[in-house]
């Protein structure tokens, strides 16, 4: 299956404040105002969660789909995930003439939300009233809305994807339950969980698999193959927008494992190495350096800590003699001072003092004057 795209919608440059969070979101939810990530999504993923799915997709008309502003998504929802609604065109069987609405929610959180299908219904909720009120949408139905929610938090997702699976156990009567299946009124989900994708054979030719291997590769061993064989599959001049946006995206990822690759935000230079065919050897020589620049960080860190360990060491020695010999008082004013050396040469001299002073006095006389 190919890939559809609307160059239009990526050629702008994603918005945000600037840190790389906002910036990684920003690019991520523009990737998902693509028709073609849309299609990408419902061929390549929903089979896994809807039976059947496979087979609608000769129902729809993706050349006619309409991404539909969000403005009815609430200030809370907002800060929650951010949302798609797409109006998909039916063109065959007993509906034809009439839409299928897919709303798709980015959650962002690191911790899965287990009321999410409250959230869901509350969304689709809104949805149903805006339509209601458009003269235009507004008819005897309400029209059938699929909210499918992309997750891709480091633990799997674990909540009921039923607003029935909310309720206390034996709420509700057993008996006549049927399988999942999604109720397009808001009432149950779709969650693509990205993370339980890990090491998983993925859909070919497929925007979404683009993301999700990215979003879960080893980023030390695979990043230079990942994006490779990424901008491979993008090398087409029809999706150029698209690949841009997903090389910014890319150095994102990298740049939160510490891998600075700052060659990536010139277009040219990106061109230039895949012309080349030298984008695997380029970024796993920058994912080197940076397995080297850590390693040199950590070793630091650790001789630092183990002689901040042993400089602590000599003062608790330093301060158990003065109490032996002077007593607490000398002993709790001794620490105060001792807590401010941080040169071992210091503290063996003040060991020196400890033992040749007399009296408590002419110990503290000598170390506050001289440190």
């Amino acid at each position: 299956m190919g890939m559809v795209v609307d160059a239009a919608s990526t050629s702008a440059e994603p918005t945000g404040d600037g840190r790389p969070r906002a910036r990684h979101d920003q690019i991520y939810k523009a990737f998902y105002e693509l028709v073609g990530t849309l299609r990408d999504l419902l061929y390549g993923y929903l089979h896994e969660h809807i039976e059947g799915a496979e087979e609608w997709f000769d129902f729809f008309n993706f050349e006619r789909a309409e991404l539909i502003s969000t403005e009815h998504t609430t200030t809370d929802l907002a800060s929650r995930y951010i949302d798609m609604l797409w109006k998909l065109p039916i063109v065959k069987g007993s509906l034809a003439g009439t839409h299928l609405y897919v709303v798709v929610m980015l959650e962002f959180q690191s911790r899965v939300d287990r009321y999410m299908a409250l959230r869901v219904q509350s969304a689709v909720t809104r949805i149903y009233e805006r339509l209601w009120k458009d003269p235009q949408t507004r008819t005897g139905w309400l029209v059938p809305i699929l909210p499918i929610v992309v997750y891709n938090g480091p633990t799997r997702w674990n909540a009921p994807t039923r607003m029935r699976d909310l309720l206390r156990p034996g709420t509700v009567p057993t008996a006549e339950e049927r399988s999942w299946e999604p109720g397009f009124t808001g009432d149950s989900y779709v969650v693509i969980d990205v993370g339980s994708y890990a090491g998983r054979e993925l859909p070919a030719n497929n925007i979404v698999s683009l993301m999700i291997r990215a979003e879960t590769m080893q980023v030390y061993e695979e990043a230079g193959a990942v994006l490779d064989e990424s901008l491979q599959q993008l090398e087409a001049p029809e999706l150029v927008g698209l690949r841009q946006q997903f090389v910014k995206w890319f150095r994102l990822l990298l740049l939160r494992h510490g891998v600075e690759c700052k060659e990536l935000e010139d277009e040219k230079e990106v061109q230039r190495l895949a012309t080349e065919g030298k984008i695997r050897s380029f970024l796993d020589a920058r994912v080197e350096e940076a397995k080297s620049k850590l390693k040199a960080e950590s070793l630091e860190q650790g001789l630092e800590q183990g002689l901040e360990q042993g400089l602590e060491q000599e003062r608790e020695l330093l301060q158990g003699l003065a109490k032996r010999r002077f007593g607490a008082e000398t002993a709790a004013r001794l620490a105060a001072c001792l807590a401010q050396v941080r040169e071992h040469d210091r503290l063996m001299a003040i060991g020196g003092w400890l033992l040749d002073c007399a009296s408590g006095a002419e110990l503290l006389d000598r170390v506050e004057g001289r440190v």
